[in-house]
């Protein structure tokens, strides 16, 4: 028989991941997410950032992510698409899904979906950020916007800085005659 181990050079650790959010959103155990927030409000609908990781294959690409999140997404009552793309946050690709749709229980909501794979060894991981709001009741959505920095926030903790650092000198100097 043959010890097998995790993590390991064959099986590899996942990559870490750091968020700093304002005290009103507490942590939360949830089912399935590696970090998961949320911003109780008492009765009403409450707003979420459900974080998670998982390997997947070298051949995996963001738009499989794209596909799995349509696929989910286009079964959602009154879904309106506000924006998708891919994203370039501190040098690391993300794959960015806005819409918003009615909830049967909790009524309008949006939701910001994004991802990105970063290599990993002899494999890749796949990051996934959820942030969720209610559209009810919210005259200036503080929330969505304040999911929207964390996200911002997410994806720098994923960058090796030296190679951000170069990327950002590398733009701000091309076309400039310097090298």
């Amino acid at each position: 028989m043959t010890l097998r181990e995790f993590p390991s050079e064959v099986f590899p650790a996942f990559p870490s991941i750091k968020v700093e959010a304002g005290e009103a959103w507490k942590n939360w155990n949830f089912p399935g997410t590696i970090i998961a927030l949320k911003k109780p409000k008492g009765e009403s609908f409450t707003s979420n950032i459900l974080i998670n990781v998982r390997h997947v294959g070298l051949d995996y690409r963001l738009d499989n992510y794209k596909s799995e999140i349509k696929g989910y997404a286009n079964n959602l009552l009154d879904i309106k698409y506000i924006s998708e793309g891919l994203h370039d946050v501190n040098g690391v690709e993300w794959e960015v899904i806005e819409y918003a749709y009615i909830d049967e229980t909790s009524g309008p909501l949006a939701q910001l979906l994004a991802a990105c794979l970063v290599k990993n060894g002899s494999t890749q991981s796949l990051f996934t950020f959820t942030g969720t709001v209610s559209l009810s009741n919210q005259k200036d959505n503080q929330d969505y916007q304040e999911i929207q920095w964390l996200f911002f926030d997410i994806g720098s903790t994923l960058v090796n800085e030296d190679k951000a650092y170069e990327v950002r000198i590398k733009t701000a100097i091309s076309g400039k005659n310097i090298s």
